[in-house]
């Protein structure tokens, strides 16, 4: 076992325990690395924030929470605490979370790693799996609020895909009515964001996540995305940037035409293509329910599959995606601290 001395010369420490072994991606307002506990020599990930905010307190709380679900779906936080980072001659303060390391990528770097989407069948069933866990996250009283492809990550040799990054995510509220508490503020990724999220106006976080859902199933099939944002334009070149006008203004024919133009898009069954501009539509209240989702003719195939066959469409993705990781290994250089 390595002793604390040997750690600190190779890259830095954390905390005075752990010794940072490689970056593993970074956001607006945190980096996330893999680190080694040198007393035991485990393996988790670190999720540094470069400051301390009520940002960082609502992500402790909301990753308790999920932990305590003691869900299989959800990447379970193991602690959490403001520590020392040692990096050569300079040590600042630190707010971390501490996670369990998951084995494999994001769907984001399968997908992306031969520029191609999967195919229908395939599709259907790591979507399924998705809605299964943001149906999970919902019943226990949380909207997401960044649901994206780069959030989830695949697990173990089954390619078991698990949800993390909780930071924007919020607790869903009723009234008394039944009605959800409106949310505010304008968080997430643009390219996934509802358009009233866009907007900065009040909205249902279930909805917006519904939308999010809509973008995921488009990059899972296609590999692109349908628009830049869910942001109405007059004026703007880019075809892509304005191709959400055609959803919001309902000109569904001319949006599929332009997306074959100007991004070579074909060979979508018109029941993907329905189900998908239904949960990207300008009105969330035209968005449909996880369980419409689920029961959509698109999805039937999946649907009406006994437990034998569940298992045949899973080995088929999983060998798909295990061709991906092989494509990537061969690859890929050593990750930058």
């Amino acid at each position: 076992m390595e002793n604390k001395d040997e750690c600190q010369h190779k890259l830095c420490l954390l905390d005075n325990k752990y010794i940072i072994l490689k970056k593993l991606g970074e956001g607006a307002t945190s980096i996330v690395y893999k680190i080694k506990d040198f007393t035991n020599g485990k393996e988790y990930a670190a999720k540094l924030f470069k400051k301390y905010d009520d940002f960082v307190e609502n992500e402790i709380n909301i990753n308790k929470k999920v932990t305590e679900l003691n869900c299989p779906f959800f990447i379970k936080c193991i602690s959490s605490s403001v520590g020392y980072l040692v990096k050569g001659e300079t040590t600042s303060i630190q707010p971390y979370i501490l996670f369990e390391l998951c084995s494999k990528y994001n769907p984001v770097t399968l997908i992306n790693c031969n520029e191609k989407g999967l195919d229908d069948k395939m599709c259907k069933t790591l979507f399924s799996q998705i809605l299964q866990i943001v149906k999970c996250l919902h019943k226990s009283g949380i909207c997401h609020r960044d649901l994206k492809l780069d959030n989830f990550i695949f697990d173990g040799d089954n390619f078991n895909i698990k949800l993390g990054d909780f930071g924007f995510s919020s607790q869903i509220i009723k009234k008394k009515n039944g009605k959800t508490k409106k949310l505010t503020g304008k968080y997430g990724t643009k390219s996934y964001a509802a358009p009233e999220i866009i907007l900065d106006l009040p909205y249902d976080g279930e909805k917006a996540d519904i939308f999010s859902l809509g973008v995921i199933l488009f990059t899972l099939r296609t590999c692109k995305f349908g628009f830049a944002e869910a942001k109405v334009v007059n004026f703007e070149r880019n075809i892509l940037k304005k191709l959400y006008n055609f959803i919001k203004r309902k000109e569904i024919k001319l949006y599929w035409e332009l997306l074959e133009k100007y991004l070579n898009i074909t060979g979508l069954s018109e029941e993907f293509k329905q189900l998908y501009i239904n949960m990207v539509a300008f009105n969330p209240d035209e968005r449909p329910t996880i369980e419409e989702i689920y029961n959509h003719e698109y999805m039937k195939e999946i649907r009406d599959l006994n437990e034998e066959e569940m298992e045949a469409y899973k080995k088929e993705l999983i060998d798909e995606l295990k061709k991906r990781e092989e494509i990537i290994n061969k690859s890929t250089t050593p990750n930058k601290l």
